[in-house]
């Protein structure tokens, strides 16, 4: 396309200087010197050989040098740089019809001086040469400014960039085209003004010319400013690519509003480009808000679970801690009947005793008080077997107690570790979980010393039921004995004695036993009010767990909210097209 374009343009310049600038010259020259037909066919033969002959040797050496461009790959940046520059040889040799004009000027004047030697008349043909040759040449400089621009909009279309080349130094403004275009006119009328009353053909000619010139000035400017038209429509109502740049080779009125236009779609580009990046970096920070946001929603509703866990084990707790109340309420009942129980064996030992010694002196009466000893014992065996089978569920109940105190203790630690896993939010929380965790270790240690208490004193009810047994069996001895009543009854005397003192260490024991449970009772109720208070605070921190996460929702929808607004303004500024150029890239690494 570049290349059959290049062709017809030189081709077009060439024909300007053989079919109207030399008939022309010729037409003066002829009007000049008044020649013969001969003369002018011979004149004219050597005059458009001349100019043939520079005709070809312009157009070989132009279009000859550019073949081995064309046949070139043009991205390579060098090649294309070169390519850009012989693009603008067509332009710059458009003069060329000002030198084939002069040179064939140059024939004619020698043909004249060889034929006249009339000096007015040699200034009249050098002046005519002179005029002719600017007013082609300056028809041939506006057809090499629009093929030239009409080109370079082409190639901006494709995407070549025309950094690289240098702007055409020697050119003229829109002004002084205008003016240099009216000053031609202005001469060529005046010479042919001058010859208007012999031939009007010449009239015709002007006229043509003229208007040729009138409108090829006009077409150069209307064309590029159609152009940059073109390509603001296309910015505002078409893809908007603001890859597009307005090519600049001609510094003039039009080529310095190109520039300032580019450097304003160069600005734009640069502020879509950080646009760009602004967006792609609110939408990772976004991203990574929202991630967090489900990490801690995942780490709430897993303390959630766990405080409900503890909240669930403190209530189990709360119903077990009633229930050991009510346990040891029954063992502090029975603790107190055994203790009134051994004053009554205490009472009954001392009867005993007088009974022995009053036992000499009625026998009858020493009989029927030695059954009412051996009564009494087997009614003490039976109590110390109670008293003892009790014992051992007390045991038992203070075994749940312990278990129960472990369980708290493991829970308190694992509600700790939670806890301390959330960190800031779960600080309140270890607080609580830790004062568990030390009251569960206390009412362990206040189990196991009732525990040892407990044990004594079944130890102790044990050795009372085998005294009372033996008593027991001392009794029946004696009743079958009554005949030995005398020894007997000393016997017994003593075995009382015994029996008293370790009724007295059992009523003491008893005692003991009944403070250990009332405090026993104490610890218990101060348990269940713990784990009441415990289930009633995981109930308000489960509470405001529910409201943290409430909130976090609402922070994940503002942040998706966000993130589709953003996406909405990408896909308005993705309409744009922009290059990546340095400038973009460095803003979109940062």
């Amino acid at each position: 396309m570049e290349k059959k374009r290049i062709f017809w343009y030189l081709v077009t310049v060439n024909l300007i200087s053989l079919i109207f600038a030399i008939p022309m010259l010729l037409f003066f020259t002829n009007s000049f010197l008044m020649l013969s037909r001969p003369e002018i066919i011979y004149l004219s033969s050597i005059v458009f050989s001349f100019g043939i002959i520079l005709s070809i040797i312009h157009f070989f050496s132009h279009f000859l040098s550019s073949r081995n461009i064309f046949k070139q790959k043009l991205q390579d940046v060098d090649v294309t740089t070169k390519w850009l520059n012989l693009v603008k040889k067509p332009y710059i040799l458009s003069y060329h019809i000002l030198l084939n004009l002069l040179i064939i000027g140059l024939v004619i004047i020698i043909f004249a001086i060889l034929q006249y030697s009339i000096s007015n008349l040699l200034l009249l043909s050098l002046i005519s040469t002179i005029v002719i040759g600017l007013f082609f040449s300056f028809i041939s400089l506006l057809l090499g400014d629009i093929f030239l621009n009409s080109l370079m909009y082409e190639l901006a279309g494709q995407g070549f960039s025309l950094e690289n080349v240098k702007k055409f130094p020697f050119t003229f403004s829109i002004r002084q085209k205008l003016y240099l275009s009216f000053t031609l006119i202005f001469l060529l009328s005046f010479l042919v003004g001058m010859f208007l009353g012999k031939n009007i053909a010449a009239f015709l000619i002007t006229f043509l010319a003229t208007f040729s010139l009138g409108l090829l000035s006009i077409y150069s400017i209307v064309y590029r400013i159609h152009k940059m038209r073109e390509n603001a429509n296309d910015l505002s109502e078409g893809e908007a690519d603001l890859t597009m740049r307005l090519p600049v080779i001609v510094p003039d009125e039009i080529g310095k509003t190109s520039e300032a236009f580019n450097r304003f779609i160069e600005r734009l580009e640069e502020l879509i480009g950080s646009i760009f990046s602004l967006t792609d970096a609110i939408i990772k920070e976004s991203e990574a808000i929202a991630s967090g946001s489900e990490e801690l929603n995942a780490s709430i509703e897993e303390i959630s679970s766990t405080i409900n866990e503890v909240a669930h084990g403190a209530q189990e707790q709360s119903t077990k801690s009633n229930d050991i109340y009510k346990e040891i309420e029954k063992l502090s009942s029975i603790t107190s009947g055994i203790t009134s129980q051994m004053k009554m064996a205490v009472t009954s030992a001392r009867e005993a005793n007088e009974a022995a010694s009053t036992g000499m002196e009625a026998s009858i009466g020493t009989l029927e008080k030695m059954k009412e000893i051996y009564d009494s014992s087997q009614i003490s065996s039976v109590t110390g077997r109670k008293l003892e089978e009790d014992s051992a569920k007390t045991g038992e109940i203070l075994n749940l107690i312990n278990d129960i105190s472990e369980q708290t203790n493991i829970l308190a630690l694992n509600a700790a570790i939670e806890a301390a896993r959330v960190g800031e939010y779960g600080r309140g929380f270890a607080v609580v979980a830790e004062e568990i965790r030390k009251l569960a270790i206390e009412s362990a240690n206040s189990v196991e010393r009732v525990s040892l208490l407990i044990n004594s004193t079944r130890e102790g009810i044990k050795e009372v039921v085998r005294m009372i047994e033996g008593g027991a069996k001392k009794a029946e001895e004696g009743r079958m004995l009554v005949d030995k009543s005398e020894k007997d009854f000393e016997q017994i005397s003593k075995t009382v004695t015994l029996v008293t003192t370790m009724i007295n260490q059992v009523n003491e024991s008893a005692a003991e036993q009944n403070e250990s449970t009332n405090q026993l009772v104490s610890a218990v109720e101060k348990i269940a009010s713990i784990a009441s208070d415990t289930a009633a605070s995981s109930e308000e921190v489960s509470a405001s767990i529910e409201e943290q996460t409430a909130s976090t929702e609402e922070m994940s929808a503002s942040i998706q909210s966000l993130s589709q607004k953003v996406n909405d303004l990408i896909d308005s500024i993705s309409k744009f097209k922009v290059s990546k150029n340095p400038k973009i890239e460095k803003e979109t690494k940062k």
